[in-house]
């Protein structure tokens, strides 16, 4: 289905593929921290959010919004 809405040149990519499903023990612990990060992110998302409270508004409606506390979360080394 995909194939019949973009026509044009289409050119084998199996040995892409198959590389692509093996990973070194380096690229699976990219994976795993990159996910502990996105993980830590939603949790913190998660206890700063409120009930009918926008995403551009900060909880206490004052200048200082939660970016540096995310900035500074998120900032590993």
């Amino acid at each position: 289905m995909v194939h019949a809405q973009t026509p044009g040149e289409r050119v084998c990519i199996d040995i892409i593929d198959d590389v692509r499903m093996i990973k070194s023990d380096y690229e699976i612990g990219r994976h795993v921290y990159a996910c502990g990060i996105a993980a830590d992110a939603h949790n913190l998302l998660l206890s700063e959010s409120r009930s009918g409270l926008l995403d551009y508004v900060p909880a206490d409606r004052s200048p200082v919004t939660i970016w540096p506390t995310v900035k500074s979360t998120f900032t590993r080394s």
